[in-house]
């Protein structure tokens, strides 16, 4: 049996979602319609300049884990539930004691963190860097131009 669930990232006030760099491991932030955009199929990280093929934050990954997991753990523990009670009573009889710990499943808030807003020369879409990025000479996450 196939199950889905959804894991949106948190925007903030101004509709801007963090992401995070899986090469230099620095954040930044787009907003949320220009990420799902259809024009755009790659990114660029505006620290390190490189381009990888997904920026979600590490926070997102590990609450999608502990999902992932606790959803198995517990129809892992309802069958061996049923069964243990469908042999009750039978010649051989299993007995199921299980002690499966929950994952934690933290809460996604959006990030507070000092960002600065660049706005592209180039394309002239809007996305927010540190300040110390800002100071270094970002790239565009959306057209890899050097600002």
């Amino acid at each position: 049996m196939d199950e889905e669930f959804t894991l949106t990232m948190p925007l903030d006030n101004d509709g801007y979602a963090t992401f995070e760099c899986p090469c230099c491991l620095d954040s930044f932030q787009m907003r949320g319609e220009e990420y799902n955009a259809d024009d755009l199929f790659e990114f660029w990280c505006p620290s390190c300049g490189l381009k990888s093929d997904s920026y979600v934050p590490r926070s997102v990954i590990e609450l999608a884990k502990a999902k992932v997991l606790n959803r198995f753990m517990g129809k892992m523990e309802t069958e061996l539930r049923q069964i243990s009670s469908s042999t009750r009573g039978s010649i051989l009889s299993i007995e199921v004691k299980t002690n499966f710990g929950k994952e934690h499943e933290n809460l996604l808030f959006p990030d507070v963190a000092a960002f600065e807003e660049v706005i592209c020369r180039i394309c002239e879409r809007p996305y927010r860097v540190h300040p110390l990025t800002l100071f270094t000479g970002p790239y565009c996450p959306f057209c890899g131009e050097s600002v």
